[in-house]
C-alpha cells in the first residue's frame, strides 16, 4: 500500500516535498501514517505535529485524508487506503 503526504503551511518545513510511504500492511490508519512519518521525520515531527506515544496531534494541527478532515471521520483511526493523500498543516488566523 502507497501512501503520498504532504506538509501546508507552518509544516512546509518539515515536510518540504510530498513523501511517499509504503506499507505491507493490509489495514492502515492515519495513525500509522503519523507514525512512519514520526520515525522518518524525528523529534520535531513528534514535538510539532503527533506524539506516538500520546497518540494525539498537536493543538492547531489538522490532518486531511483526500480532502476530508479527519476530525469529521474517524479521526486517527480513520482507514487509509491504498494511492491515498495526506495534507498536515496548521490552523491559522490573521486580521
Amino acid at each position: 500500500m502507497r501512501v503520498k503526504v504532504k506538509g501546508l503551511g507552518g509544516l512546509k518545513d518539515l515536510i518540504p516535498k510530498e513523501v511517499s510511504l509504503t506499507f505491507d500492511a493490509t489495514e492502515v490508519k492515519v495513525k500509522d501514517v503519523l507514525k512512519a512519518l514520526a520515525r522518518r521525520i524525528g523529534h520535531d515531527f513528534i514535538y510539532k505535529v503527533y506524539s506516538p506515544y500520546a497518540q494525539e496531534l498537536a493543538s492547531g494541527v489538522f490532518v486531511a485524508l483526500n480532502g476530508r478532515m479527519i476530525s469529521y471521520l474517524n479521526g486517527l483511526d480513520t482507514k487509509v487506503r491504498d494511492g491515498a493523500r495526506i495534507a498536515i498543516g496548521t490552523m491559522t488566523s490573521g486580521g
